[in-house]
């Protein structure tokens, strides 16, 4: 199914709203964020393995997400660098950046994203390292 400009703008304001919720949903407050921009069974997968292997499937799966990737740092923010559509899959290339809770050095990271949309909403994400290894992952279907 081709990718709309709908849900290039649910993409982007899935990180804006990250953004702009990161301390409540800290505090455990992200079923709500989840819902909004996930599909019931939306899939993560870190394909490279990053920040720690695995698939996490559902809300539980994005809570156990959440605890592995964010829960040692504070100041988490996403910026954009690119939204666009790349066949059937939507390719965010972003930098993740946060301050582990104990220190003040700022930590970041350029990741791509691809993501497979279901009647408009998030249906399965795979994370990767790096902008280019994630647009040729989003050309040849990943």
């Amino acid at each position: 199914m081709a990718v709309s400009d709908s849900d290039l703008e649910h993409i982007r304001r899935a990180f804006l709203n990250f953004n702009e919720r990161y301390d409540m949903m800290r505090d455990g407050s992200f079923a709500g964020w989840y819902e909004e921009f996930y599909a019931p069974d939306g899939v993560i997968e870190h394909v490279d393995n990053f920040p720690a292997p695995g698939r996490y499937v559902g809300l539980a799966g994005y809570t156990e997400y959440f605890q592995q990737s964010y829960s040692t740092y504070r100041d988490v923010a996403w910026r954009i660098d690119g939204i666009e559509a790349v066949g059937d899959r939507v390719l965010a290339l972003v930098r993740v950046s946060g301050k582990p809770l104990d220190d003040d050095v700022k930590l970041e990271i350029d990741l791509g994203i691809t993501y497979e949309l279901r009647d408009g909403k998030i249906a399965y994400a795979r994370v990767y390292v790096g902008h280019a290894r994630a647009r040729d992952a989003a050309r040849s279907g990943g």
